[in-house]
């Protein structure tokens, strides 16, 4: 499978921090990550929203296809992309139902304090002006600080 395809996979529903409240106009708002125990997470133990509020912190997966479902899959692809941060897997789709999320793939861009400050619906890539738009509103997202 095409890597990229993978890193927007697991890049779906990511945010730059973690909200313990409904982001204003969020669909669905964020809510707890689901309880899936040590194996539903990749490059860490399982996690809490309440822990990392105010910190750059994680991707979801919730697979398109069959294949990504596999969690074997979903290791190889993080490790070859060199991805150190925490990632869900969500293969029941339980996190994506939660928020209401309704398009794959889906990105919202949270800030430090937990608002939402961009989305973007569909495949962005390098070099188009959405992908552009949501490098911007993330790297201005990482320079806020706390």
């Amino acid at each position: 499978m095409h890597a990229l395809k993978w890193v927007l996979a697991l890049l779906a529903l990511t945010a730059c921090s973690a909200a313990t409240e409904s982001p204003a106009g969020a669909p669905g708002g964020l809510t707890e990550f689901p309880a899936v125990g040590a194996t539903g997470w990749l490059n860490s133990p399982p996690l809490r929203l309440a822990e990392l509020r105010g910190r750059v912190v994680v991707a979801v997966h919730t697979p398109e296809s069959s294949a990504e479902r596999d969690r074997d899959n979903v290791v190889r692809a993080v490790r070859q992309l060199g991805i150190d941060y925490p990632v869900l897997l969500d293969a029941q789709s339980q996190y994506w139902n939660a928020v209401g999320n309704r398009y794959w793939p889906a990105f919202w861009l949270l800030d430090r304090q937990g608002r939402l400050v961009a989305t973007a619906i569909g495949e962005l890539h390098a070099g188009e002006v959405r992908a552009a738009r949501f490098e911007a509103a993330l790297q201005a997202a990482l320079a806020a600080g706390p």
